[in-house]
């Protein structure tokens, strides 16, 4: 699966996503809105005419607040939405079949234009079918270290690290298209 599989699937899923968001920060803001217009009807209702100025300064700051409480729960959503689309692709690239993976490392490892050698980290359950790649690549390994990451693999040499950690690449994609995904999810902002 290649990056930009990953992006059109990150892209997808977060349009799925993008309804159920929708709805819920509308209901919210619904509410914040019923609820500012009792209590500007209850201030109204209680107050006589020399405090209306007051009032209309007063309602001006619920509306206000409540735009700004709507506003606040719909980029939460957004956020959520981006980390649960995240999660769920370094899911499926986790439970990726031996050669689903190995045609994936293969893949990354082609964007090295010549062959290296140095120390490779990658979780240790992923190191024969890494390795293997890398040296049917032609790059020489000298030293394999254990990585905290669940996918991908970082090369470092004498004169460059190669980050091909999935967890990163999949942070860059959402953040590359962040501005796209933010118009799929919330077409209205």
């Amino acid at each position: 699966m290649t990056l930009r599989d990953i992006t059109e699937k990150i892209v997808t899923d977060a349009h799925v996503r993008k309804e159920s968001l929708i709805e819920e920060a509308e209901r919210t803001a619904g509410m914040l809105a019923v609820e500012t217009e009792k209590a500007i009807s209850k201030l109204e209702d209680t107050h006589d005419q020399n405090l209306k100025s007051s009032i209309t300064e007063n309602e001006s700051r619920v509306r206000a607040t409540a735009t700004q409480e709507a506003r606040m729960k719909v980029e939460g959503a957004r956020q959520h939405a981006l980390m649960q689309v995240s999660e769920q692709a370094l899911q499926r690239i986790v439970n990726y079949t031996e050669q689903e993976y190995q045609t994936l490392v293969e893949k990354l490892i082609a964007r090295i234009d010549s062959p290296l050698s140095g120390t490779l980290t990658c979780p240790t359950h992923k190191t024969d079918l890494t390795v293997r790649a890398l040296k049917k690549a032609g790059h020489t390994i000298n030293n394999i270290t254990d990585a905290s990451f669940k996918a991908g693999f970082v090369l470092t040499t004498d004169t460059a690290v190669f980050n091909f950690n999935v967890e990163t690449l999949i942070a860059r994609a959402i953040e590359d298209n962040e501005v796209e995904l933010a118009h799929l999810l919330f077409p209205s902002n």
